[in-house]
């Protein structure tokens, strides 16, 4: 199949992994910086990985006549006519939306405490200050302890609420602002506006992404709002603050002391020549309440790593949609199962292997998939030798998972979207859908999955279908707590005093043991479910997952008490 052609540029140093890997899957074209793009290598180029700092805007898009994605491993698009690109139908892959996966990724979130702590315990004076033979602690003393202090959270996203949580085990009171979030999580309190915000707390925390709307939203008024010797840290984006008006509140002494990883115009490949000449930093230079680093947050090897592997992996199964959409390669009625099983667990060693009435835990996978008669194909994606070769003894394909896809972080639709990608490759078709059975669920039967598939062939609106069984009383969500150093709290209390009794409680559902996918609808989200998910309710003995020791132990008593039914 021949290759996508590829425009790398070299100022985006990417990872020799991650560099071996877009050589080993596209055409690439290498150049220093978009300063040598010519009209000529524009021309021909399918993809276009965009460094921060330099504009991909519609003037350079309408240079680009084959163009189909932009990427960026960054989790915003300031630098991206997103909109235009859009229009021209060319994709536009950034982390931005990718919440599952910047679950993982926590080197932002971490910084901010380095700094909030370097900042308010004087840390890097107190450093200078014995690198020049001096040793007395006196002038050092931090304002308060942080367990005293409370901490502002402006935008309440995912690096907000790590941020929050780091808090809450200091023992901080914490309080937040994002005009997206109307109900507060446990004990976080929410403000009506920035204003209130800076005025209650004594230190802000920004973690809001760069748009337009955004733009100086620390403004003059905003900073004069900030209640009295309070800190700023700032590892979002130096657009948010007005700089002028950062500089001016630390010189009157409105705030403390502040502290940011990222600079106004700093993406301006001209930056540089500028910045020795900046205010803001003449007056770190000269006092110890300002600390700037160079947009470090996110910068440690393993985040670089997993970030620009996630972008060309998302870019390579964008591709492989395409070369699907183009062909029509569905093939219709095609049902194929796939079985994800990694050699790796932390509860159970090889627990896909582990027995459960003196048979593998997977070969409860297997043998629904092999006596279900719609099914035409049955794969075990995994990274284990073992597990390959007694696959394979029951005669189910196997796929040799690449270590990258075998990670505790990895995601399920990361691993099916490389065995579609495999199977396009290697047989130009892909099937209509795709039956999900993990070996954590042994009790699937073949009417789970016939049910599944009836139900999305009769709803051809339907992106997925999957089996669910009730919450049980005790796990239903207005039962659930959390817990503090005041004790056991309800998660939904104002819920809870509407709902008094069982039958009073809205019916909850959780996952049971089967998913089934629409192919085409699947490479295009690439979300398990989709837009429409159709549940299919299974009784919940069926639904039993199987995870630790004491659930193999469950499992066998329920196998012995012959309550479930056989295929």
């Amino acid at each position: 199949m021949k290759k996508f052609k590829l425009l790398y540029y070299s100022i985006l140093k990417y990872q020799s992994e991650n560099y071996q890997l877009l050589k080993d899957n596209f055409d690439l074209v290498e150049l220093e910086s978009p300063f040598q793009d010519s009209d000529e290598i524009l021309h021909d180029i399918d993809v276009i990985l965009a460094p921060l700092g330099y504009i991909i805007d519609e003037t350079k898009i309408k240079r680009c006549a084959n163009l189909k994605v932009i990427g960026s491993n960054t989790t915003g698009h300031p630098h991206i006519d997103v909109d235009y690109a859009h229009l021209n139908n060319i994709a536009v892959v950034t982390l931005k939306a990718e919440k599952h996966f910047l679950d993982t990724i926590t080197p932002s979130a971490e910084f901010t405490w380095g700094l909030l702590i370097a900042l308010t315990r004087n840390i890097i004076p107190a450093h200078e200050y014995v690198q020049r033979g001096k040793w007395d602690r006196r002038p050092f003393g931090g304002q308060n302890m942080l367990s005293r202090l409370k901490i502002g959270i402006v935008g309440l996203g995912r690096l907000g609420s790590l941020v929050s949580q780091y808090a809450l085990a200091f023992g901080m009171e914490v309080s937040f602002y994002d005009p997206n979030i109307s109900i507060a999580p446990p004990r976080i309190t929410k403000c009506k506006s920035l204003g209130q915000l800076v005025s209650e707390v004594d230190i802000v925390s920004i973690h809001v992404p760069h748009e337009k709307e955004t733009e100086g939203m620390f403004s003059h008024h905003i900073f004069s709002l900030f209640k009295k010797n309070s800190f700023l840290i700032n590892t979002s984006r130096g657009e948010l603050l007005d700089h002028s008006a950062l500089l001016e509140s630390l010189k009157d002494g409105r705030i403390a002391g502040a502290a940011i990883d990222v600079f106004e115009d700093e993406f301006n490949p001209e930056f540089e020549k500028t910045f020795d000449a900046h205010p803001l930093l003449k007056y770190s230079q000269e006092n110890s309440n300002l600390i700037i680093t160079p947009h470090i947050a996110g910068s440690t090897k393993d985040a670089w790593f997993e970030t620009e592997r996630h972008t060309i992996q998302t870019i390579l199964n964008l591709l492989s949609i395409e070369n699907t959409e183009n062909t029509n390669n569905i093939e219709k009625n095609s049902i194929f199962a796939m079985i994800p099983a990694r050699g790796g667990s932390k509860s159970v060693p090889l627990k896909n292997m582990a027995l459960l009435n003196n048979k593998p835990l997977i070969d409860y996978a297997i043998n629904v998939a092999k006596n279900t008669k719609i099914v035409s194909r049955v794969i075990c994606s995994t990274d284990s030798e073992k597990i390959a070769s007694y696959c394979k003894k029951q005669r189910i394909e196997v796929q040799q998972r690449p270590k990258e896809l075998s990670q505790d972080n990895i995601s399920t639709i990361d691993v099916i979207l490389y065995l579609l990608k495999t199977l396009l490759n290697s047989d130009n078709s892909l099937p209509e859908f795709l039956v999900l059975l993990e070996p954590t669920s042994p009790f699937v039967n073949s009417n789970h999955i016939e049910m599944c598939v009836e139900a999305l062939k009769n709803d051809s609106r339907a992106t997925s279908a999957q089996t669910v069984t009730r919450a049980s009383s005790n796990s239903h969500a207005y039962n659930q707590r959390y817990h503090d150093d005041k004790g056991s709290h309800f998660l939904f209390i104002n819920e809870r005093k509407t709902s008094t009794n069982k039958q009073s409680k809205p019916i909850f559902y959780i996952h049971g043991n089967v998913r089934v996918m629409r192919v085409s609808e699947l490479m295009k989200s690439k979300e398990l479910f989709g837009e429409k998910s159709i549940p299919i309710e299974i009784p919940r003995i069926y639904a039993m997952d199987v995870d630790g020791p004491e659930d193999f132990a469950l499992a066998q008593s329920i196998l012995d008490s012959g309550h479930l039914l056989n295929n």
